[in-house]
Order: structure tokens, then sequence, then C-alpha cells
């Protein structure tokens, strides 16, 4: 019964950080107009990482909102109900979004690939061989064509590795955040758009 009592204990305590934290992220970002969701669960699949959220149409929340946390990006809404939504996470093989690497402000694709979501990876596709991206480079959303807002961090470079036929580069990306034990996210209703 003690050792119940402690593991909900130490759960609520680990539940309280995370909505503290993301406290924090919608004062940081006012103009952005926030949904907090529960992630009500997470799917692993072959080609596929998904998750299923709390809210849905009731919270006006459309299709191709952004989903995020404290540590940046972590998918969009694909599928909306009136009481939750299905999110394409950043993983999956259908996620791609025009991003930039922090420091250079380099324009790049990031996207998922069927080799990296085993190990729980992106990457950044169609690198000239001699781009200048370095280890622990940060990328983040470029806010171009206002499809997400811009500088939401994506995950950070491990790796630049060359392409099957040595003409171009890629480079292995750690997502923001480890979406398998996401409890709470954000989905930005809406945001202003980079002229």
């Amino acid at each position: 019964e003690y050792r119940k009592m402690e593991q909900r204990y130490l759960s609520a305590i680990n539940e309280n950080t995370q909505l503290r934290k993301l406290t924090g992220l919608v004062e940081k970002n006012s103009d952005f107009d926030f949904e907090l969701c529960q992630v009500a669960s997470v799917s692993h699949g072959v080609a596929q990482v998904g998750m299923v959220l709390s809210k849905g149409s009731d919270s006006v929340i459309e299709t191709g909102d952004a989903v995020m946390t404290q540590g940046g990006m972590v998918g969009f809404v694909s599928t909306v109900g009136p009481n939750y939504c299905e999110v394409v996470t950043v993983l999956d093989i259908s996620f791609t979004a025009e991003a930039k690497i922090a420091r250079t402000k380099e324009t790049v694709i990031a996207e998922g690939d069927l080799a990296l979501l085993s190990d729980g990876r992106l990457k950044l596709a169609y690198l000239a061989n001699d781009a200048d991206i370095k280890k622990n480079d940060l990328v983040e959303t470029s806010g171009y064509g206002g499809v997400y807002p811009q500088g939401l961090i994506l995950g950070s470079v491990e790796e630049v590795r060359l392409d099957t036929g040595g003409l171009t580069s890629y480079a292995v990306v750690k997502p923001a955040d480890n979406i398998s034990t996401l409890r709470w996210v954000y989905v930005v209703k809406d945001f202003r758009v980079v002229e």
C-alpha cells in the first residue's frame, strides 16, 4: 500500500513539473493561441509514430495545427474529432517541414525517415556535401509559408552522413523531446505569420 502511494506521489510530482514547464512556454510565446491537451496514447508502427490527444474540434483544434512542448515541436494534427485529435509526430515518415539551422540560418528540409525511425531520429535531407552543419546544431522551423510558427525547435544534429550515392549528405537529428514519454502537450491553434 505504501509503495502504491509513493508511486502516485512521484507520478503527481512528475506531472506537476511538466505542467510548470508548459506554463513557461505560454508566457514565452504570448502571441500563440495555445490549447493544453493530455496525451491519451502514443502508437509506434513500422513506418509511423503517432499520438492521440484529449481534445478536438470542440476546442477549435484543426488539422495542420502544430503540436509542441517546452522542448519544441513534436508534430502536427492530422485528424480531428469532436473531443480528440490524432497527431503525426516528427518521427513519422510522412512528416516533412521546411526548417533552418539556428546557427547559420541555412534552410533545410526536416523529414521522418524509415531507416532512422527505430532509433527515434529524423533527418535533414538533400544537403550539399559542403553544407555548414555541425554536431549539436539546433534545427528549428523556418516559419516560411505560414505552415508552422517560426523558431520551434525540432531537434539537434547528431551527425552528418553521406547518402548512398555519395552525391549528397543528410544529417541525423535527435528530436527536441522523447515522444514516448510525453503526458501533456500544447496545440498551437493560431500564431503570427512571418512576412
